[in-house]
């Protein structure tokens, strides 16, 4: 389960971060000049999104910086979230490639079986203890 949800959200959120990233990147080469726009590209879009933050009231940036913001934010913070899930999937997946071969304690025929070895154990120690009274003492 966790694993489809991070091959759906991640890519679509970094979809989304592109795009806008591209929208801030013209709006940098329009307003500040090529040497802005080349330096928003050869940083990843760092001095972009610095500056897109700087001008974003200036030039109605504020809802795309927004958004922009929150689709870097957001998988940053899932990270450790779907991290620990996934722990505890393979802890799982562990436990049962221990267990394999080994009978579940609640499977009925695992109870039934335990219960005939136990009751034949049983009658072999009454048949031995009875065995043992009558033979001579060998002392």
């Amino acid at each position: 389960m966790t694993d489809i949800i991070l091959s759906f959200v991640f890519p679509v959120l970094n979809f989304i971060g592109f795009i806008v990233c591209i929208v801030v990147l013209i709006k940098q080469f329009k307003h500040a000049g090529v040497l802005h726009g080349i330096l928003g590209i050869i940083t990843c879009s760092l001095w972009t999104f610095i500056w897109g933050w700087i001008k974003h009231k200036n030039l109605a940036l504020t809802k795309l910086m927004i958004t922009w913001t929150v689709v870097t934010v957001v998988p940053l913070l899932m990270i450790p979230v779907f991290g620990a899930a996934m722990f505890g999937e393979v802890y799982k997946i562990m436990n049962e490639i221990k267990n394999v071969g080994r009978p579940k304690e609640d499977d009925p025929k695992y109870i039934q079986s335990v219960r005939i070895k136990v009751s034949t154990l049983t009658k072999i120690d009454e048949i031995a203890g009875v065995i043992w009274h009558r033979l001579p003492d060998q002392r």
